[in-house]
């Protein structure tokens, strides 16, 4: 069944006009959208998803997000501008306990986070699921995925994987008020790669490409107010996660360390000096498989300052807040790299250090600049 839909099935907004209604209730079940990590990424997912009729069930860890949730009407509020709201209507269940099948699992937990939220869920995983990523330092966080779960999982039922990577700024202003601060600038790059393969490196993930595209990825690929991108090759979204990777390590961290925004890094020689080096030293490390250069990555890390200027990066608002940070994923994973390659990164690896200094001292950090307490994730 799930074949003779997916050859049915070209462009989703088209779909349910053109079915049967049977078709049309086999396509609605088959769409539901489970959504792990009801954040800022999780609920800018869940109302793109909603704004084209797709089911979706977030998943929530307390019992009381779940009662306040429905207590609110079961509305999800998406702002983009003075007085602009989309309101629209989802689920909330609890993750623990007996709930729905899922079929396509959106995790947009952080990257930390990512393991063990898969497998709080995997009973309740179909054998022909999709799990959608959406984490800063995607080809850290694959990586642990594969070698934590996805390795050990049966070959005939091991779930299709979809990466993401997006570049809008979002920040809840209460639980279930989203502001969208970059709608119409922010774009997204999803894809379906091959999980039989433990590193995002490795170019065979290309083959994958050639079968049918999945339900899920056709889905994602139809959100337009997130301006979905596809690339052409494995080789151009190893390219995009390059560049991101670029902009969280020299972003993230400056901006955490310094206590400043995004667009202040661009205003002291010092530190746009520090940022080119961190892409100096990732692009150094990613050989042989970079596809990109370090200017590019410089450029593009600006290019986002300059985008998110009056934004706070996500770890800066992590730290504020007393929360882990992406750190092991992105400058860590930098500094690891390093030491495997045997490629000295020294910038890479104060910014680490110094992270991680803070990162235990958060607490008292978040008392002393006051920082308010907004979930954002900018960048």
């Amino acid at each position: 069944k799930r074949h003779k839909i997916e050859k049915n099935v070209h462009d989703y907004p088209d779909v349910i006009t053109s079915c049967s209604v049977l078709t049309k209730l086999q396509y609605l079940w088959m769409a539901r959208f489970h959504v792990l990590g009801a954040g800022s990424v999780g609920q800018l997912i869940a109302h793109a998803l909603r704004q084209h009729a797709f089911p979706v069930t977030l998943l929530a860890r307390r019992e009381a997000l779940v009662q306040e949730f429905r207590a609110s009407g079961s509305l999800l509020t998406c702002q983009y501008g003075p007085g602009q709201f989309l309101i629209e209507k989802a689920d909330m269940e609890l993750v623990q306990g007996s709930g729905t099948e899922i079929r396509n699992l959106v995790v947009s937990t952080k990257g930390n986070d990512v393991v063990d939220a898969v497998r709080s869920v995997r009973e309740r995983l179909l054998a022909d699921c999709s799990i959608i990523l959406i984490q800063n330092g995607m080809l850290a966080v694959y990586q642990e995925l594969w070698n934590e779960v996805l390795s050990g999982w049966d070959a005939s039922s091991r779930p299709r994987v979809i990466v993401g990577s997006l570049t809008h700024g979002a920040y809840l202003a209460s639980s279930f008020h989203l502001f969208h601060s970059s709608r119409g600038k922010g774009t997204c790059t999803f894809a379906e790669v091959d999980a039989s393969l433990p590193c995002l490196s490795n170019l065979h993930h290309q083959q994958k490409w050639t079968e049918p595209r999945s339900l899920a990825l056709q889905a994602l690929l139809s959100l337009h107010s997130l301006s979905p991108e596809h690339p052409h090759t494995h080789r151009d979204l190893l390219r995009q996660l390059q560049l991101k990777m670029a902009v969280n390590c020299a972003i993230n961290p400056l901006t955490a360390t310094l206590g400043c925004l995004n667009g202040q890094l661009l205003e002291d020689p010092n530190t746009r000096d520090a940022m080119r080096a961190v892409c100096n030293e990732l692009h150094e490390i990613l050989q042989p498989n970079i596809y990109t250069t370090a200017q590019e990555m410089f450029q593009t890390v600006c290019k986002v300052a300059t985008a998110t200027a009056q934004n706070r990066s996500s770890m800066l608002q992590d730290l504020s807040m007393g929360r882990p940070t992406e750190l092991p994923f992105l400058n860590g994973f930098a500094v690891r790299q390093g030491l495997t390659n045997k490629v000295p990164v020294p910038v890479n690896t104060l910014l680490h250090q110094l992270v991680s200094f803070q990162e235990r001292h958060s607490k008292d950090r978040s008392q002393r600049i006051g920082l308010s307490p907004l979930i954002e994730r900018a960048v």
